[in-house]
């Protein structure tokens, strides 16, 4: 198999890509944090679009690097069969693969501290919506709904299908 330089090339530069926008996207999970704390409504509305904004652009770098991985394995290898980063850097010249290791290391490590940090957040919410429950308990008991949204774990009590659904990627 034969590999052009300038794939590789390519290919960090993809994963580079990719760790910067994992890294903006924990500053704005930081930030949506400090809204919630601030209790900044306006800010806080914000923040969850441009954090939503943001995801989008992580999945089209990722379509983007998942597409250039298969392309540089179709260059040699026609059988098109999927491959993976992992699969296709066994097929890097040995000097790159340290580079590689630790360009995909801090990519997953990147997941999952931003996976962290929404759950976080995700519990903050919780947490702050079931404050605003017992409040409205408080002030009219016989309006306002006694369950809790969320227990104290931040698991719902509800319904599976009014949670939303994460689109964040456990590993790259």
């Amino acid at each position: 198999m034969n590999f052009y330089d300038e794939n590789w090339d390519a290919l960090a530069g993809k994963l580079r890509n990719e760790i910067e926008a994992y890294g903006r996207l924990f500053e704005l999970l930081e930030e949506q944090r400090n809204q919630f704390i601030k209790n900044d409504l306006d800010g806080l509305t914000t923040i969850n679009n441009t954090v939503t904004l943001h995801t989008d652009v992580i999945h089209n770098l990722k379509q983007e690097r998942e597409a250039l991985v298969q392309d540089i394995w179709d260059q040699t290898n026609r059988n098109g069969q999927p491959i993976t980063v992992k699969e296709l850097l066994k097929h890097s010249p040995q000097q790159s693969w340290p580079l590689f290791e630790e360009l995909l290391g801090e990519v997953n490590r990147l997941i999952d501290q931003t996976q962290h940090q929404l759950e976080k957040n995700q519990m903050l919410l919780r947490r702050s919506l079931e404050l605003g429950q017992k409040f409205l308990n408080m002030l009219v008991p016989t309006e306002a709904d006694s369950t809790p949204v969320y227990a104290y774990n931040g698991q719902s009590n509800r319904s599976a299908e009014n949670i939303p659904i994460s689109r964040y990627h456990k590993h790259a």
